[in-house]
């Protein structure tokens, strides 16, 4: 359909673009015009939501600090992990790693956050949340991981819904605080036409934006110190 023949090109421009822009950057593995499925979700302009304290009073006050101590024990913990990166904090088994509490202080996040996104992005039908802990450090600027990705892959230019094109809404609660208070680097950088818009990490502050083709992003290497966030995609009833 038009939707698919526009993501796939839109795609193909971004590689190009970016190419000339950051000359050296990692070409990201993308979906094929067959493997994205009508619709895709296309938004223009890109449509971004930003929320400082995010969590309501409903939350316990140190939630976020909770999440994040054990986010770093399930991290260091798990072999499974990608080498302590990366943690899915709403499989089955979760609490094994995380604990009890802080799986279903995980659980209930999300759902808060699909409740309040829904309403923000007109999209009462998000549903099937997939969700990740990530855990970035200094260490990632050093070695490889599978598939021949650098460890800092995450500073590779991509749109979400071309990595998987059921994705809707994407969005990250940030649990440690960047601009040199936990780490440095480590901002969130929306590929935008002109110029980059970065928005730096703090505890707290959730950044949710549409998963199409409007929002090619990546994010900065973490060149000192820890940056950890709750990262989620929601996808969208057809």
């Amino acid at each position: 359909c038009r939707a698919v023949a526009e993501a796939f090109a839109q795609q193909l421009a971004l590689r190009a673009r970016l190419a000339a822009r950051l000359p050296g950057h990692h070409a990201v593995s993308l979906a094929t015009a067959e493997q994205i499925s009508c619709p895709i979700y296309l938004t223009k302009p890109a449509r971004r939501l930003i929320v400082d304290d995010f969590l309501p009073a409903s939350f316990p006050p140190d939630a976020t600090r909770r999440l994040r101590l054990a986010a770093r024990i399930a991290l260091r913990n798990d072999p499974h992990s990608c080498r302590g990166r990366v943690f899915p904090p709403l499989v089955p088994g979760a609490n094994d790693d995380l604990g009890e509490d802080g799986a279903v202080l995980a659980f209930a996040i999300v759902e808060y956050m699909r409740r309040f996104l829904s309403r923000k992005f007109g999209m009462p039908e998000l549903r099937e949340p997939e969700a990740l802990l990530q855990w970035l450090h200094t260490d990632d600027l050093a070695g490889e991981v599978a598939d021949d990705l650098p460890t800092w892959a995450y500073a590779i230019p991509h749109i979400d819904a071309a990595n998987r094109p059921s994705y809707a809404v994407s969005a990250i609660l940030y649990l440690s605080t960047g601009g040199g208070l936990d780490f440095e680097g480590g901002r969130l950088l929306f590929h935008d036409d002109e110029a980059d818009s970065a928005i730096v990490p703090r505890e707290g502050r959730l950044m949710a934006f549409t998963s199409g083709v409007e929002n090619p992003h990546s994010i900065e290497r973490v060149t000192a110190g820890e940056r950890l966030a709750l990262s989620v995609w929601f996808k969208h009833s057809d």
